[in-house]
């Protein structure tokens, strides 16, 4: 029985469904299910960069603290994969049922100085909503301490995907004591596919993403600035979809490199990061072996 329930569980997420944004909330529905542009969770709508995204992991938990009693939170991750290639994920962390002893709090991570940028955009003491972009090492890994983090990551590699090292996120946290709603959605982006080499040092404090030292490489400062500016147009969706709305304008719906226009020339690039670069082109289908051969050199 236990092997059996393996395969199933395999099955569901190797076979992929699709979700419509006026179908019921995302963490209900199977794994492997493929949304596009926006979905619900929690009275709330999420909204995504283009593509197809598939859900690897999803749960509800409950949980109480000293200003609310029985919050019921949703949980999920997606990922954007191209071929065997991890382009990006999104964790979505929100409360879908709250009962009020007090108010949020704001998030910790709002008032750390050692991040590579913060806005804070609250409106008040009881209305928090700030944007932060961080680098994070090993984001997915077996030994996660949370199961949906175990759970994500064997998605990923019943995919045969591997994972960078260090992944760069645009983290928002949203929070209001009416109705009593908290949203957090990170967009973990990956530098390797956009041709950056792998970070030799997995510490946090000592990666070569760390605010103290990203200046001394100009690709990376423009790759963060890509993210900034997609982070600022993403900030007013992010804040419409918490009060259940859909945002007048969809300028968060690109990429930031493609946006930003800061994807290096090949002749800019080191030689490993032309190649894997090329490699990605080729494991997404957009060009064929005989052009990779002849591309990639003796």
């Amino acid at each position: 029985m236990k092997t059996y329930s393996i395969i199933l569980f395999a099955a569901a997420l190797l076979l992929p469904s699709f979700h419509s944004f006026a179908q019921q909330d995302l963490h209900t529905q199977a794994f492997g299910t493929i949304v596009r542009g926006q979905f619900v969770v929690g009275k709330k709508n999420v909204f995504l960069p283009d593509g197809d995204w598939t859900l690897i992991s999803a749960s509800e938990t409950t949980t109480t603290s000293s200003q609310w009693r029985d919050i019921r939170w949703a949980n999920l991750w997606l990922a954007q994969l191209q071929g065997k290639s991890l382009r990006a994920l999104v964790r979505v962390v929100a409360s879908i049922r709250a009962e009020s002893i007090g108010h949020w709090t704001g998030a910790s991570q709002c008032d750390r100085t050692n991040m590579l940028f913060i806005k804070n955009l609250s409106r008040s003491t009881h209305d928090h909503f700030c944007n932060v972009i961080n680098h994070h090492v090993n984001v997915l890994n077996a030994g996660g301490k949370e199961f949906l983090e175990r759970q994500a990551f064997r998605s990923l590699e019943l995919r045969e995907i591997s994972l960078p090292s260090t992944m760069i996120a645009v983290e928002y946290y949203r929070s209001a004591i009416s109705p009593g709603n908290n949203l957090r959605v990170f967009y973990y982006f990956n530098p390797e596919f956009d041709g950056f080499s792998p970070s030799a040092i997995s510490s946090w404090s000592q990666n070569d993403w760390h605010k103290s030292v990203i200046d001394r490489d100009a690709r990376k400062v423009a790759y963060i600035d890509a993210l900034k500016s997609w982070a600022s147009a993403m900030a007013p969706a992010v804040d419409a979809g918490f009060k259940g709305r859909i945002p007048e304008a969809r300028s968060y719906s690109g990429w930031p490199l493609k946006t930003a226009g800061t994807q290096p020339n090949e002749d800019q690039r080191s030689p490993e990061d032309r190649l894997r670069a090329l490699k990605n082109a080729y494991d997404q289908g957009l060009i064929t072996s005989e052009e990779y051969e002849a591309k990639r050199g003796p």
